[in-house]
């Protein structure tokens, strides 16, 4: 047998033995893909959470509209996961007194500077997000409505909501100085019940499972809100409080 022979009769064994071994293995191999072994995984987690009454860390299964009790405490979200941000209670001030000033008054505040524009009625505002950033929370009144400016600047989240609450009492806002999801947890001060500033809603406390009316606002540079409204008024750095507002 020449050498071409032998090498042509080599190749032929080799691939009977790789077609040999490919259908002795091809079971274990297509029960081990990432794909069957992640259908697998989550065949477990969904039958593991049918079975279960805790919600756990699997964020995918709170109901935010959902109140529970444990130990007494009335919570939408699972209380592990409210967790301390590093501050205590108010160690981030809101602003509960905010002083505002016209255009022609607004110095600090430059055109280019972005803040958070409110229009009710005929009243309009400006919340520059410089002050924003170090208190988080106005306590304002604007057109006769009771609200709550918000900033959240772990997740840059904006919000403004009605302080009025469905049974008729205004409260007032104060940070907890926890977080939810690294969002900003606030409390009102009537009934010290913590609520979520991304969920506009009550999560743990007397009030949880009630929700904040939201009201529409702008993020716009100072230049063209006060082109927009010219009568505005915009919050000053008089706070009560020293801070590198520039």
């Amino acid at each position: 047998m020449n050498l071409n022979s032998k090498i042509l009769v080599g190749g032929v064994v080799v691939i009977i033995l790789i077609v040999i071994v490919f259908f002795m293995y091809a079971d274990v191999l297509s029960s081990n893909t990432p794909e069957s072994n992640f259908a697998t995984l989550r065949d477990d987690i969904l039958h593991d959470n049918s079975n279960s009454s805790d919600f756990g860390d699997d964020m995918s299964s709170v109901n935010h509209d959902s109140v529970m009790i444990t130990d007494g405490i009335k919570h939408t979200v699972p209380l592990n996961l409210i967790i301390g941000g590093g501050p205590p209670p108010d160690g981030i001030p809101s602003i509960d007194d905010p002083k505002f000033t016209t255009i022609y008054g607004s110095h600090d505040t430059s055109d280019s500077d972005i803040i958070l524009g409110l229009n009710l009625g005929n009243d309009s505002r400006a919340y520059p997000l410089s002050i924003l950033v170090w208190h988080e929370i106005v306590n304002d009144v604007v057109g006769g409505v009771p609200v709550a400016v918000t900033y959240c600047p772990l997740c840059y989240t904006s919000q403004v909501f009605s302080r009025v609450l469905d049974n008729g009492h205004i409260v007032e806002f104060g940070t907890s100085g926890k977080l939810y999801n690294s969002n900003l947890v606030m409390y009102d001060r009537l009934t010290n019940t913590y609520w979520s500033q991304g969920l506009a809603s009550a999560i743990k406390g007397e009030l949880a499972g009630e929700r904040l009316d939201v009201i529409p606002f702008d993020l716009i540079s100072w230049g063209d809100w006060k082109m927009l409204h010219p009568d505005t008024k915009i919050l000053t750095t008089d706070t009560g409080h020293i801070r590198a507002y520039d």
